[in-house]
């Protein structure tokens, strides 16, 4: 059966663009929403729960990435809720996830660190961490996961470094000269974890971090962690714009403190 999430790959676009397709709710071109409507054409095409809400205005892109994971994946979802203003708390939890809405704002790695420490107490040894956005394919989770349980790795990151500017490249390479880190894909969110490196990012030293990536890959590196990066697709953010990166001032504050960081894990190897 063709998904939602296959009309997107199909189409070369991202969930959030079949999203505003269905909704209405969001400018979408004319060219893009033919390429969508000639993908959801396809003979074996019939819309999820998710996707029937949507076309009704009534539903997020949260609410499809989740309904595809339970339904296509068969994974249990958690999501954190950062103190968000719009639905997505009641449209996660209506599409089958476990909701953990925060009582104040903690940013993006601190979220993931909750939903962390949530499967931790729940007994579980694995984690998968995805964005909400829909730039990650639901189909790719399986992938990512597996050198994971199959032992060959501790830490498998979902690697697509062609997504970004040439200048977020020439930084990447920056931070990777200085601190000797061999990840390509340095802030893909898309990452499966073991017992080991969860333990690891539990810890009172991983909670001091503001990002999850520089200070977190760092961290589990000193830590004798393994990490193993596996090449993956991803849709480019079609509308709206980064919530960890909404100003200037922002990515500034953003490069200096990974600097610092990267400078100070050198002075201490």
């Amino acid at each position: 059966m063709t998904s939602i999430a296959d009309v997107a790959r199909s189409a070369n676009v991202s969930l959030t663009t079949v999203s505003h397709v269905l909704s209405g709710k969001r400018p979408v071109s004319q060219a893009v929403q033919q390429r969508v409507r000639d993908a959801m054409a396809q003979p074996n095409y019939v819309p999820s729960r998710s996707a029937q809400h949507l076309a009704r205005g009534s539903t997020q892109t949260i609410g499809l990435l989740v309904d595809e994971i339970v339904t296509r994946v068969g994974w249990p979802v958690v999501v954190v809720d950062d103190v968000s203003s719009d639905q997505t708390a009641a449209t996660a939890a209506r599409a089958g996830a476990h909701v953990i809405s925060l009582a104040v704002r903690l940013g993006a790695w601190g979220s993931v660190q909750t939903g962390i420490h949530y499967a931790g107490s729940r007994g579980f040894d694995y984690v998968v961490t995805m964005d909400a956005d829909g730039q990650h394919d639901v189909m790719s989770l399986a992938s990512v996961f597996q050198p994971v349980a199959t032992g060959s790795t501790d830490v498998a990151i979902g690697a697509c470094p062609q997504r970004v500017s040439g200048l977020r490249r020439f930084t990447w390479h920056l931070f990777r000269s200085i601190t000797g880190l061999k990840i390509e894909d340095l802030t893909s969110g898309l990452r499966a974890y073991n017992r080991k490196s969860l333990d690891v990012l539990e810890s009172p030293e991983a909670t001091l971090l503001e990002y999850q990536d520089i200070g977190v890959l760092l961290l589990l590196r000193f830590a004798g962690c393994s990490i193993t990066e596996v090449a993956v697709d991803m849709q480019p953010r079609r509308n709206g714009r980064s919530r960890v990166f909404p100003t200037f001032a922002s990515v500034l504050y953003y490069v200096m403190y990974t600097l610092l960081i990267c400078v100070g894990k050198r002075k201490a190897q």
